[in-house]
């Protein structure tokens, strides 16, 4: 084809036209994506994004955040720190992020406590906490801990055979106390022989008492409870007769009563599980405690609780948290042999959970007083905390009784599955492809080439 100078000029302006739209479209997409920002997580486990609970957890947070980072100029550590921070930054657009160098800056960083590079301090609402694990769950659990709106006090009565929140054994509570202390509440045990309640107690807990509790003690209970104190009252079938340990008053201020014998549900066994004695909850009454809440949870052994004929002039309010299928009911003989329904036995839908609460009108500033009664503590042990929903429904019921009801639905977050487990077979059958037959029909893919192209 001939090409005259004036078709020349006219193709290098095209060229030069085609150059100059380019270079906008390359402008504008910068300033879009100064402006606006997409981000899209296409791992499998979603590894990449934020938790269903960071993100309930972030949607609670009103107030602004501000995260300092004490980082030396390195490229790895900031960009990991950049990187976490912008997933929650992509959820709340009010999260600032500050780098400090500790070398260039010793005196603020020796002032701040600083120990280790990359540490992070962590501000809302004139709280601060200093975090030195860069992870979603350390970030997640660190602004809970800051979000709790006063100095959250759960004391644990001790001295009567009650469950531990300090040692680890199967029937102890620590577990759950450990989950507790990482959302920002503060332990603390009493022995009521010689302790007296503190005045700053968010909720008193009795959990699972096997002495009884002498006159003395029940009475600074009924005090407490008197002047509007938070309870939760974890109580196990009284196998030995004991008369609820020495708190039927309590229960009798409260005007509820526990019934005689063990839940059975015969349930169980669509479930997989042999034993009758554990009782299974599907289904909730509708309460802040059980708003949404969709999980099994299992209660071993659990005792059935009912109110007294007077309770609607009592001026508490209740809600049965917890209640059975109408095939089960209270076996008052002993769990051993063939366990049937007689005569002796109450059968229907039983409680063994409730909520009870009043509006308290003479103090300077009224308030809601909040009880919570379950019999059963083996839900909330060692041994049975980690089985389906049982974590979730004590957290909820922990934060609904300290009054943190905006905290009350963050789902406990759960680590998913990301191990791969493969038998010995399949691994020898992986090792011969990858080892020994695609390196070997390559191999003879290339001479059978090689010896056709001789011959050719």
């Amino acid at each position: 084809m001939y090409t005259t100078h004036k078709l020349r000029i006219h193709y290098r302006l095209h060229h030069l036209l085609f150059i100059i739209q380019l270079c906008i479209v390359i402008a504008l997409l910068a300033w879009l994506s100064s402006r606006y920002v997409y981000r899209a997580d296409w791992t499998y486990n979603n590894s990449n994004s934020l938790s269903e609970s960071t993100i309930v957890l972030l949607k609670t947070l009103p107030s602004p955040i501000k995260i300092v980072a004490y980082s030396s100029d390195n490229p790895e550590i900031r960009l990991a720190i950049r990187d976490l921070i912008a997933r929650y930054q992509q959820h709340k657009k009010d999260i600032q992020l500050v780098f400090i160098d500790p070398v260039e800056n010793p005196q603020q960083a020796r002032a701040e406590g600083i120990s280790m590079d990359g540490e992070l301090i962590i501000y809302y609402q004139e709280r601060s906490e200093h975090l030195q694990t860069l992870s979603e769950q350390a970030i997640s659990n660190n602004l809970q801990r800051l979000a709790r709106s006063n100095d959250q006090q759960l004391v644990f009565v001790q001295g009567h055979g009650e469950r531990s929140p300090e040692q680890e054994n199967n029937y102890a509570i620590s577990i759950f106390t450990k989950q507790l202390k990482a959302k920002g509440f503060k332990i603390k045990t009493v022995n009521l022989t010689h302790d007296r309640i503190p005045e700053n107690t968010a909720t008193l807990i009795i959990a699972s008492p096997q002495v009884a509790y002498l006159p003395n003690e029940v009475n600074q209970i009924q005090a407490y409870l008197q002047q509007g104190g938070n309870l939760l009252w974890l109580n196990d079938p009284d196998v030995r007769r004991h008369h609820n340990y020495g708190l039927t008053p309590l229960a009798e201020q409260l005007s509820i009563e526990f019934l005689p014998g063990t839940i059975v549900d015969p349930s169980t066994q669509a479930f997989g599980l042999e034993n009758p004695s554990i009782a299974i909850i599907a289904q909730y009454q509708s309460h802040p405690i059980t708003q949404g809440f969709d999980k099994l949870t299992l209660f071993p052994q659990a005792l059935p609780i009912s109110e007294l004929p007077d309770f609607s002039k009592t001026g508490w309010h209740s809600n049965a948290l917890l209640q059975t299928i109408e095939q089960s009911w209270s076996e008052t003989s002993t769990l051993q042999g063939t366990i049937q329904f007689d005569d002796n036995d109450i059968k229907g839908s039983l409680s063994l959970g409730f909520a009870i609460w009043r509006t308290i009108e003479d103090a300077e500033t009224p308030f809601e007083q909040r009880i919570v009664v379950i019999g059963d503590g083996d839900f909330m042990s060692n041994t049975y905390l980690g089985n389906v929903g049982n974590l979730h429904l004590s957290m909820n019921i922990i934060n609904w009784l300290s009054h943190d009801d905006n905290l009350m639905h963050i789902p406990i977050q759960q680590v998913k599955d990301v191990q791969l487990n493969l038998s010995d077979n399949t691994l020898l059958s992986l090792a011969f492809i990858f080892l020994i037959f695609i390196p070997l029909f390559f191999f003879s893919s290339g001479f059978i080439i090689w010896i056709w192209r001789r011959k050719k």
